[in-house]
């Protein structure tokens, strides 16, 4: 299956939660069905630990990316793309406007309705103020290769439910 950032995954069979927890960390909403009532006190303490969880993976996969880009330049490999929200250079144009966003917390807002709330900008520790040239894509440029600036864009806040 696929989804992006603001999809939702349904979970028919929400038991402990994992699906749901796992759409938290990827910034989906989630609606989960559970017919069990002893599984509630499972999935709260589950979701509630999912915002720690879920910023630990994220500086932890930043933190492996930057350990990467500084192997891969100190055996001389010119990388082509950076990053528009951190400015670290990344192997794929399809990377540059990847974000991740730091979860801030987790509400209860209902009988059996949650919320997540999550950071707009990109994590201050991980920013790179040098940028390597950008290409851009031949096909979109009628192959002419030249270095650009990428327009801003505003990140969305994600907020996810479950009932």
């Amino acid at each position: 299956m696929f989804s992006v950032k603001g999809d939702t995954v349904v979970d028919s069979f929400l038991g402990a939660g994992t699906t749901m927890m796992a759409a938290i960390a990827a910034g989906r909403n989630s609606i989960g069905f559970e017919l069990e009532a002893d599984f509630q006190d499972a999935l709260l303490d589950g979701v509630a630990a999912t915002v720690e969880i879920s910023n630990t993976r994220i500086d932890d996969r930043l933190a492996a990316h930057l350990a990467f880009v500084k192997k891969c330049t100190d055996s001389g490999y010119d990388f082509k793309y950076a990053s528009r929200h951190y400015g670290f250079p990344v192997m794929t144009r399809q990377e540059i406007e990847l974000i991740f966003n730091p979860l801030l917390q987790f509400t209860v807002t209902g009988d059996n309705m949650y919320r997540v709330d999550y950071s707009n900008e990109p994590q201050q520790v991980y920013h790179h103020d040098v940028q390597p040239p950008v290409k851009t894509d031949s096909r979109s440029n009628r192959g002419h290769s030249t270095k650009r600036n990428l327009p801003a864009k505003e990140p969305i806040q994600r907020h996810l439910f479950s009932g």
